[in-house]
């Protein structure tokens, strides 16, 4: 039988990405179990219900579905080395201050500083930090990246859950409870592991927690007002 296969990928003029395609019925049933396995809601708590709709609890899970493949051992390297996301962030973008011009993706896409400092956490992609006149200050500072042992430490100190109250969801990024741009440490005290729905949460303007490290335990998160 003669099946066929189109996927289309483009990049519009706002920065959004947009898919659309065709696949075969085995690879389209494949992938619609992926997506409802990763795309069920959140159990329901005193706090309310997963906030999100059908439609962005499918975008989060093709996300993490990224994500493992990204992690997949065998995954095929470009230019010798694994597949990565190139984020050119000014200083002062990076620090968030008033004023500040954008990051950028290796093809000039423009992305916020909240968005900066969110990429900025996952250690699959590599940040350039550049100076006032352009000159690059730092390529994936060592210090800031969290080893294998760390993060491995991070995910079995939350018994591999995400760490944010009543989320169940699986962790994918290392996150610092003080951001590394304002001189937090890289050090486990100082790390969450978090899912993508809730790290994007963590670096959104309005914040609704107040993450407080733990010496030796998981850290305390304080809520601003209603769950979200």
């Amino acid at each position: 039988m003669f099946t066929r296969r189109h996927v289309h990928l483009n990049r519009t003029d706002q920065g959004w990405w947009r898919l659309r395609g065709r696949l075969d019925p085995e690879a389209g049933a494949e992938l619609a179990v992926a997506l409802d396995t990763l795309a069920k809601p959140t159990p329901g708590t005193a706090e309310g219900r997963d906030p999100r709709d059908a439609g962005q609890r499918r975008a989060d899970a093709l996300t993490q579905i990224v994500d493992l493949a990204l992690a997949a051992p065998g995954m095929p390297p470009t230019g010798g080395h694994r597949p990565m996301v190139l984020v050119t962030i000014p200083y002062p973008t990076l620090l968030d201050r008033p004023g500040a011009g954008p990051a950028t993706f290796d093809d000039g896409t423009p992305l916020s500083a909240q968005a900066a400092r969110r990429i900025a956490c996952d250690t699959q992609l590599l940040p350039i930090v550049l100076g006032a006149a352009s000159q690059p200050l730092d390529v994936g500072r060592a210090r800031y990246t969290p080893s294998t042992a760390q993060r491995l430490a991070v995910l079995a100190r939350q018994q591999h859950t995400c760490g944010t109250p009543h989320c169940h969801n699986q962790p994918r990024h290392i996150h610092h409870i003080k951001h590394w741009a304002d001189g937090g440490p890289t050090d486990i005290d100082n790390l969450v592991a978090l899912c993508g729905h809730c790290h994007r949460l963590i670096h959104t303007p309005h914040s609704p927690w107040t993450i407080t490290p733990q010496p030796g335990g998981n850290p305390t998160f304080t809520p601003h007002g209603p769950a979200p």
